[in-house]
């Protein structure tokens, strides 16, 4: 599995091979992690953003990333990632995921071996830390990511706290199999096992994704295992 580090200190001091920006859509600089990274960046930062293209003056979708060289940062590069405004964005499970999963990505095929993650979405964008804490460790915990070293640079005693109880409840090796996200759950495709962690979720979206039964309510905790044509039944609560 991923080796990873928490850490209660400035992200733009990261002696890491790139350091991820939550960023605005249009990469432009902004404020919170985004300013402090362009701050302590300098102007080459905003020049390569700048060099991004911008497709009606979005440069970064919700739930991507875009690489950047990282000015006067110690690390080679600059991640930006948009996650999800949490009482705005639908399916905010599934968009926070994507900005991890993409980061991530675009680590492994730029040959680094380090990354360095604030708390996406949990600032100004107002994700519970709680749920934003196993969404990220979640992801971060797929097999493909395994030889990185990743770290969390969080801000105060509660997202430590948060981060801490997520990394205890994952599950020391990751299932065999391709992970997505469904409604908030984590899916292996190989023989599926669901683990939701959302409030209570849309059973119209999880049939239409897996082929459950429909009309039924899917909370917090709840387990199901079967197969990804099957339907698949409820077997038992988890905490």
């Amino acid at each position: 599995m991923a080796k990873f580090h928490l850490i209660s200190g400035d992200i733009t001091a990261a002696k890491v091979d790139a350091i991820v920006n939550a960023a605005n859509p249009m990469m432009l600089g902004g404020g919170g992690v985004d300013g402090a990274i362009h701050r302590a960046a300098g102007p080459k930062l905003l020049e390569a953003c700048r060099r991004v293209k911008a497709v009606n003056g979005i440069r970064c979708p919700v739930g991507k990333a875009r690489i950047t060289s990282a000015g006067n940062l110690q690390a080679r590069y600059v991640i930006h990632t948009v996650g999800p405004r949490y009482r705005q964005d639908k399916n905010p499970q599934l968009l926070l995921a994507s900005a991890y999963r993409a980061s991530l990505d675009l680590v492994l095929e730029n040959g680094c071996g380090s990354i360095a993650f604030p708390a996406i979405s949990c600032g100004a964008y107002g994700y519970p830390l709680a749920d934003a804490a196993i969404i990220a460790l979640a992801t971060c915990h797929e097999r493909k990511y395994d030889a990185l070293e990743i770290f969390f640079y969080l801000r105060g005693s509660d997202a430590i706290a948060a981060w801490e109880a997520a990394l205890k409840r994952l599950p020391p090796n990751q299932p065999v199999g391709e992970l997505t996200w469904i409604a908030g759950g984590e899916v292996d495709r190989s023989s599926v096992t669901l683990r939701f962690w959302g409030d209570d979720l849309d059973p119209d979206e999880v049939t239409k994704q897996l082929g459950l039964e429909p009309k039924v309510a899917y909370r917090r905790g709840d387990i199901f295992r079967g197969k990804v044509s099957d339907r698949v039944q409820k077997v038992g609560s988890w905490r």
